[in-house]
């Protein structure tokens, strides 16, 4: 199974349009990951857990305005007893506990409280279990799991919780756009998102008044 991971990881590559010249350091790094993501399925699916990829689901919520349906597509769900780990596979940095609990990252919380509506059609209404990161690199260790819903964190919260908070804060953001005095920013939180970068940044012209604010006064 490892070598057959490393053929089709090679195959995409070329097909991506990646030269040969530069496949020897990929290759190295598709070994270790099909090594790692061998053990990974063995270990995930030894409980019998159903297991469903790239699936898109949705849910409605009513607002004053008329409804807002909220979507997601799912790297990854594995349901196990009438509860579901929700699953994102990333090729860098995963988002940290406190970006998830704090707001800032609510992508797999969100999609959790959809499957506990019964917003993805083939699973049910089912029960969060795990949100789960994993960052996979082919480095050392090929790839990292973070557990960003629940025990193991510096401040413990139920799951439940995590989701909880963000759907009501969901909420609370589509009321606060309803009213007409709020104005649709490019950047909600600037002081943390400098890296991050929006569609509507050249329109609030970001890099300009960034450049000016860091520009040093006159002597």
């Amino acid at each position: 199974a490892p070598a057959r991971f490393a053929d089709l990881y090679r195959t995409e590559l070329l097909k991506a349009g990646l030269p040969e010249t530069a496949l020897a350091r990929e290759e190295t790094l598709g070994a270790a990951i099909g090594v790692w993501a061998t053990d990974f399925e063995i270990q995930r699916r030894a409980g019998g857990a159903h297991v469903y990829q790239e699936r898109e689901g949705r849910m409605t919520l009513a607002t004053t305005r008329g409804d807002f349906v909220l979507t997601a597509r799912a790297d990854r769900l594995e349901v196990d007893d009438g509860r579901i780990s929700v699953i994102d596979f990333k090729t860098g940095a995963a988002p940290s506990w406190k970006q998830v609990n704090s707001g800032f990252s609510p992508q797999l919380s969100l999609t959790a409280a959809i499957a506990r509506a019964g917003g993805f059609a083939e699973l049910g209404a089912v029960q969060p279990k795990d949100l789960l990161y994993i960052s996979v690199t082919g480095r050392t260790p090929p790839a990292r799991i973070t557990d960003v819903g629940g025990p193991g964190q510096r401040e413990p919260q139920p799951v439940e919780q995590t989701v909880d908070e963000a759907l009501e804060g969901l909420n609370r953001l589509i009321g606060d756009y309803e009213r007409r005095e709020r104005a649709y920013v490019s950047r909600s939180a600037p002081p943390f998102a400098q890296r991050a970068y929006s569609d509507y940044d050249h329109l609030a012209r970001v890099r300009e008044w960034s450049v000016a604010d860091e520009a040093e006064p006159d002597a």
